[in-house]
C-alpha cells in the first residue's frame, strides 16, 4: 500500500485530522496546536551578535509534514540530518513578516506563548536596529530573555488541535459534585 494509502487509514484509526483535508483556517489552526507541541524559539549569542530562529525536529519519517508547513508559510528551509529533520526560519524578514503575524492571529495556547512574546520582541529589535551586535545594556536585556526562555511557567488549560498530534500531553480531571 502507498503512503497516500496508509496516511488516511492512520488518521482514521488514530481519529486525528490529516493536515493535507483541511482548508486554510482549520489547517492554521492544527498549525498553531502544533508549534504549540513541536516547535521551539530560539534565542541566542553568537560571539557578541544576538540571533534568533524558529525551528521545528522531527523525525525523518515526518519529513513530508515539515514540507507542508514551509509550503503553507512560504519560507524556511527543511534539511536531513541522519534520522531527524528540521524546519529552520532564520531569516529576520521572513520571522517579522511571516511567522510573527501568523502566530499573532493564530495565537499559541500553551506556556509556549510567553517564549513567544520574548522571541517577539527580539525579532522586533533586531529587525527595527538592523544591527545583532549589542551594547552592554542590550547585552544584559538579552541574556535576561535567554536565561527565561523554555523555562516551565504554568499555561493554560485550553488546547489547540495540532497540540495532539505534537509531543504535547493532555489531561483531563473529571470531578462530581453532589448536591
Amino acid at each position: 500500500m502507498s503512503q497516500e494509502g496508509i496516511l488516511p487509514l492512520i488518521y482514521g484509526l488514530m481519529k486525528k485530522t490529516n493536515p493535507d483535508l483541511m482548508d486554510k483556517n482549520q489547517f492554521s489552526h492544527w498549525l498553531s496546536g502544533f508549534i504549540d507541541g513541536e516547535a521551539n524559539f530560539q534565542v541566542f549569542m553568537d560571539r557578541k551578535y544576538l540571533r534568533a530562529a524558529f525551528r521545528i525536529r522531527l523525525h525523518s519519517d515526518d519529513i513530508s509534514t515539515l514540507y507542508k508547513i514551509k509550503e503553507f508559510l512560504g519560507v524556511g528551509n527543511v534539511t536531513v540530518n541522519g534520522s531527524n529533520c528540521l524546519y529552520t526560519i532564520s531569516d529576520l524578514y521572513s520571522l517579522k513578516t511571516v511567522l510573527l503575524p501568523f502566530l499573532d492571529e493564530y495565537n499559541l495556547l500553551t506556556s509556549k506563548w510567553l517564549d513567544y512574546l520574548d522571541f517577539k520582541s527580539v525579532v522586533n529589535y533586531l529587525y527595527t536596529t538592523g544591527s545583532s551586535r549589542l551594547s552592554a545594556e542590550k547585552l544584559a536585556w538579552a541574556s535576561t530573555i535567554i536565561n527565561g526562555m523554555n523555562s516551565p511557567c504554568g499555561g493554560t488549560p485550553y488546547l489547540g488541535p495540532g497540540l495532539s498530534q505534537g509531543q504535547g500531553r493532555v489531561q483531563v480531571e473529571l470531578f462530581l459534585i453532589e448536591v
